[in-house]
């Protein structure tokens, strides 16, 4: 059976739901460890919206600190605030969604469980491979990594790095690192 890279599987979703990609955007990256999950999302998001499927789409899809953002623009919704908060604890996130309409308010915060469920659930997956993973604790690349991939990074983070450009067939955003 081929395997079909997260880029592959990105397009797919792409031509599956439209709508959610059809909007400005900063940027579309998804790593092959947290696919499953990504597609799961978009699968929810699309039952969630209903028939009215207008106004929604993908702003940014992204890896920080060591678990998926998936960031989306709902029209006419406020934009909410993001704070993450990095210790040796770990990261805590902290989530405040805007004040509108009823109607809207509702329908954004449904949007914004199902992203904080996906997002939370990147936070055991590995990056990589999807594998039950835990916060790589190096420092430089802040990741969740299953034993095994964490291995392959402490023995050469540098082919590692690599590695996962190739496998994902996206070119990630590293670049403050």
């Amino acid at each position: 059976m081929c395997e079909h890279t997260a880029a592959d599987r990105l397009i797919a979703l792409k031509e599956r739901y439209p709508y959610q990609f059809g909007g400005k955007h900063i940027g579309l990256h998804v790593p092959p460890g947290w696919m499953q999950i990504f597609e799961g999302l978009c699968a929810d998001v699309d039952a969630a919206l209903g028939d009215d499927k207008y106004g929604f789409h993908w702003s940014q899809l992204k890896e920080k600190w060591g678990s998926a953002r998936f960031y989306f623009e709902l029209a006419n919704d406020k934009p909410g605030l993001r704070l993450d908060v990095v210790s040796e604890a770990g990261v805590l996130s902290l989530c405040k969604t805007a004040r509108g309409e009823a109607e809207g308010v509702a329908l954004s915060s449904t949007l914004q469980a199902l992203v904080s469920a996906a997002e939370q659930q990147t936070r055991t997956a590995c990056y990589a491979c999807g594998a039950a993973g835990e916060l790589d604790p190096s420092p430089g690349w802040v990741v969740t990594l299953c034993p095994d991939h964490m291995r392959t990074k402490h023995d050469d983070a540098e082919a590692f790095t690599r590695d996962q450009v190739v496998r994902s067939g996206q070119a990630p955003d590293w670049t403050s690192w």
